[in-house]
């Protein structure tokens, strides 16, 4: 490859990075700023630990913060506002 191709395979892979961080921040800073009740922190804090911690997949987590999600509110908790 020619530095022409190396340039531009960099400027591609730059560019699909911070595309791909400005997705992840536009979507999670709102959806995190909107948590409202004590019960949503916690399972925040599961799926964190969940991830970071004991390092299971996301699928597993989001699956398990749903299922935490169904429970609380058949046990009578409060939405988000």
């Amino acid at each position: 490859m020619n530095f022409r191709a190396y340039t531009a395979e960099f400027v591609g892979t730059f560019a699909l990075i911070f595309v791909g961080v400005g997705a992840i921040a536009g979507a999670s800073i709102p959806l995190a700023l909107s948590l409202s009740q004590a019960w949503q922190l916690a399972v925040l804090g599961a799926a964190i630990a969940w991830l970071v911690v004991r390092r299971h997949g996301v699928v597993s987590v989001l699956v398990l913060a749903g299922l935490l999600g169904v429970a609380a509110a058949l046990a009578g908790l409060p939405p988000s506002r």
